[in-house]
């Protein structure tokens, strides 16, 4: 995966969708944004802007440049817990769990 694949896909599961769900809010297909999230493609820039506010994040934050933070996220919805710690704990759990699973492969 590159930093980028795994950013997209820590926010998008910190927002609680899947990826049928993602791509269907986007208007693009299923593959692509799997694609996305594998490394194997990048997505033009006008998409990059309509993930950032899909998911609540910047590009910067998306490529890398600086540390991923999610906003509104459905745990936050839920429990009102929306302090940087919480939504950081959550967003570290997901990209260490998917990085586990790759590093298994």
């Amino acid at each position: 995966m590159s930093v980028f694949g795994d950013n997209l896909k820590a926010v998008r599961l910190a927002k609680g969708m899947t990826l049928v769900q993602s791509a269907d809010a986007l208007g693009i297909t299923n593959p692509a944004l799997s694609q996305w999230e594998q490394g194997k493609r990048e997505p033009k820039f006008d998409m990059l802007i309509e993930l950032c506010n899909l998911f609540g994040t910047t590009p910067n934050e998306l490529l890398g440049f600086e540390p991923l933070r999610v906003s509104a996220s459905p745990r936050e919805i839920i429990t009102g817990d929306n302090s940087p710690v919480a939504i950081g704990n959550n967003i570290t759990q997901t990209v260490n769990a998917s990085r586990k699973r790759k590093s298994k492969k």
